[in-house]
């Protein structure tokens, strides 16, 4: 055992000879967390005569009683005064009105306890043990930085504000070592060996064995083990004086006194951190697991009233009878507003359901807006249970775990339908420059920001369609997201967009010298071809396929400078924007090959996206089946184009933003006209701006540019929204998100202000919502680094 655990070993240490005080008790919580092995058992004497015979072959001297034999002879002479009852009445009623005196309740327990010592000793016996575990680990300390720290520190920034220690200095210290062990010393010091992580298993896991170490010290159990102490010499003086043996006294007296304290107090600090952990908003079902693992480690465990610790069996069946009252602080917590971020905490940390009160709410499916609802909401499924109208009036206040709206234009969370979360601004550097030239770390490191500024900008579904270069790097992106790893929307991605051979890709002219780029497009030709490739995309993890109807493929027959000092062609064809002759828009695949693509995904139960510029590649996709066309900028006029998609249901997604881009004013001006005009024929339509080629965060710029097109604006909060998740692949997504109804996602954004009144509402965005989880309120981020 390490000599700063020793420290704690027992709240006294009695010899046969010497009553010495020890500082403060073992950390019965110091070592509570060990298994089996690193676990010391009670060290005791055997008891002894004074028989000379048993100094040899290097036992114990036999003790010398000469003192107590005095102060036998000093009693017995006490004894027969006359006054004697009267003395030691008054004496005993002494002692027991100190005692009473003395006895004080323990926060939380309410358990009554004796305690003398003050805390200030508690505190600086702490500090020396600080100091002297410190010299002891120094060494094996791991970095803040680390994953485990990091940890540690998260559960710690949650558990504190809960324990009514917040004033204490706290330090949180991690030991790179294999012992499941951890301890937090009075003070505020917090040591975690790197071991007990694998036995917690988790944040929920790891509050359980972080609140009972820091419930020690919310009940002050040094400082009432050190007052323990001074009874329990005082009588084992007394017994001493009676004639009994002091080292059988001392044994009788850890059985029947010492150890069952120990006991009680890791009982008591076991419901204290319950109660900690479930206020927390941690699951204190995870404590039932973190003990349950624990009884695996205990096969060879010495009887449980031979040890300072209740054994792993009794405190499950404890924590099983406190489960009902943790459960319902946890009910009573605001778990809906914490700030910390782990994981699965929505799903999987918080069991109850909360309100949402809003005095201006927009529902999709109704297209209007409605003032006195209120949504409730289950943290367990993040979804919606129930949905009504007020009839009675709220009050000024709304208490915890409800969440009050009134005042905010609330929206159901917004979808952006056509995102590249691997591209950032092309004012900053050109897509070539972005897929050629820039790290694939250095993207996703990018990609991590866009996630959490779409989130913030009130869009909590993405629809990403291609990585443009970075292989199924959206695929893992996308994972992190669900699995907690980092803050985002919800993401429904293609990886790479299916193109014919040579259509789709980086164009260069240093091929022959053997210069080599990343692919940007998975190509692929024929109608066996393309049923491959499908099912390539499939495979790899894709929510949905993509592929290019048409695109500029003739782009090196009059190739544009594209390095410093390389000299323009002469004489080229006129190109305007995204048009001309220069680099025409052109058929990649033929109408055969389109009904394959979208045949193949669709016996997969997967929507297809097309990008289609012309009207002639609108119209076949739209013909073969697709879910979604993808900007359709190019004059329509007199085709069967917009006919084609209103009669085969395609939604149309126009992305004006990224065309702004490349046109002129009188350009987009067009284009606009023709969004309308699609509209007005019955053209469903969804808001994607092919945002990455302008900031993320921006996105936001769609919706403005269809309100510019004169489209309403209930029509266009409903492209948004509704559309954005049919777009997603509406029942194939596996959720249900973009509307105001039970068994919905709880998908929300609450604007500064009255978006019917100004539209520039759309880049408020004061409170976010998604999945149950509030990523953003008072126009500040919560749990994002």
């Amino acid at each position: 055992m390490s000599r700063s655990i020793r420290l704690f070993r027992a709240g006294f240490d009695l010899s046969a000879s010497t009553f010495t005080p020890s500082p403060l008790r073992q950390p019965s919580h110091l070592s509570t967390f060990r298994t089996t092995f690193h676990r010391s058992r009670p060290q005791w004497r055997p008891f002894q005569t004074s028989s000379p015979h048993r100094a040899s072959y290097g036992r114990r001297q036999a003790f010398n009683y000469q003192t107590f034999r005095t102060t036998q002879t000093l009693f017995r002479r006490w004894a027969a005064r006359p006054t004697f009852y009267y003395e030691a009445g008054a004496l005993s009623a002494a002692v027991g009105g100190g005692y009473i005196y003395c006895l004080e309740p323990v926060p939380v327990s309410g358990r009554y306890r004796f305690r003398i010592v003050p805390y200030s000793s508690e505190a600086s016996q702490g500090a020396q043990m600080y100091r002297q575990t410190l010299q002891e680990f120094g060494g094996k300390l791991m970095s803040p930085d680390s994953r485990e720290h990091r940890m540690v520190q998260r559960v710690m920034d949650r558990l504190i504000p809960h324990s009514g220690l917040e004033g204490e200095a706290w330090e949180v210290h991690v030991i790179d070592d294999p012992m499941q062990n951890a301890f937090v010393i009075p003070g505020g010091k917090v040591f975690v060996f790197r071991g007990i992580l694998d036995v917690a298993q988790g944040d929920d896991g790891l509050a359980a064995v972080l609140g009972h170490e820091i419930a020690h010290n919310v009940a002050h159990h040094a400082a009432e083990r050190m007052s323990q102490g001074l009874p329990v010499m005082a009588l084992l003086l007394l017994l001493s004086v009676l004639g009994l043996d002091p080292g059988f006294g001392n044994m009788a007296l850890n059985l029947a006194f010492t150890l069952p304290g120990s006991r009680k107090q890791e009982e008591e600090a076991d419901y204290i951190g319950l109660m900690m952990m479930s206020e927390s908003c941690y699951d204190p079902r995870a404590a039932m697991g973190l003990w349950s693992r624990m009884e695996q480690e205990e096969k060879q465990a010495p009887p449980q009233f031979l040890y300072t610790h209740p054994s792993s069996h009794n405190r499950l069946g404890l924590i099983q009878g406190w489960m009902p009252k943790a459960e319902q602080k946890l009910e009573a917590s605001n778990c809906g507003m914490i700030t910390g971020y782990g994981g699965t905490m929505v799903t999987k940390r918080n069991m109850a359901a909360f309100t949402i009160h809003t005095d201006l709410l927009f529902d999709p499916k109704k297209k209007a807006f409605s003032s006195s609802t209120s949504i409730v909401v289950s943290r367990k499924s993040g979804l919606i249970t129930n949905v009504y109208q007020r009839k009675d009036a709220l009050p000024k206040t709304i208490e915890k775990p409800d969440i009050d709206l009134r005042g905010l234009c609330v929206l159901p969370g917004l979808v952006d339908a056509h995102t590249h979360i691997l591209l950032h601004a092309y004012s900053e550097a050109s897509s070539t420059a972005q897929m050629r030239d820039e790290s694939l770390v250095e993207r996703i490191i990018r990609a991590t920001n866009h996630c959490r500024a779409a989130l913030l900008a009130g869009f909590t579904t993405y629809r990403d369609l291609g990585t443009e270069g970075a292989s199924d790097a959206d695929i893992h992106i996308r994972n992190a997201v669900n699995r907690g790893l980092i803050p985002g929307p919800r993401i429904y991605c293609v990886s790479e967009a299916l193109a014919s051979s040579g259509g789709y890709e980086i164009r260069h002219e240093n091929a022959i010298g053997g210069s080599q780029v990343p692919r940007i497009s998975d190509p692929c030709d024929g109608v066996v071809g393309v049923r491959a490739a499908v099912r390539r995309r499939l495979g790899a993890g894709a929510d949905l396929i993509k592929f290019y109807a048409d695109y500029r493929k003739r782009a090196l027959r009059f190739p544009e400078s594209s390095w410093p000092g390389c000299p323009e062609v002469v004489f080229p064809p006129p190109q305007e924007g995204l048009q001309g002759e220069r680099n025409p828009n052109l058929l990649l695949f033929d109408q055969e090959e389109m009904d394959a693509i979208v045949a193949e995904a669709k016996a997969a139960r997967a929507p297809v996206a097309a990008h289609a510029s012309t009207a002639e590649a609108v119209t076949m996709a739209a013909n073969a089946g697709v879910t979604t066309v993808e900007h359709g900028f190019l004059s329509m006029e007199g085709s069967e184009a917009m006919e084609t998609m209103r009669e085969k249901g395609t939604i149309f997604v126009p992305t004006l933003a990224v065309i702004e881009l490349f046109v002129s004013k009188a350009a987009m001006k067009d284009a606009m006209a023709q969004v309308k005009k699609a509209f007005d024929s019955g053209v469903k339509l969804a808001c994607g701006g092919d945002t990455g080629a302008f900031a993320h965060g921006e996105n936001a710029r769609e919706l403005e540019l269809f309100l510019e097109a004169g489209i309403p604006l209930e029509e266009v909060l409903y492209s948004a929204t509704v559309r954005g998740w049919e777009a997603c692949g509406g029942e194939c997504c596996g959720r249900k998100f973009g509307w105001i109804e039970a068994g919905v996602a709880a998908d929300f954004v609450g604007l500064g202000a009255d978006i019917r009144e100004d539209v520039r509402a759309l880049r408020r965005v004061e409170w976010v919502m998604k999945d149950a989880r509030v990523w953003k309120s008072g126009g500040h981020a919560m749990g994002m680094a």
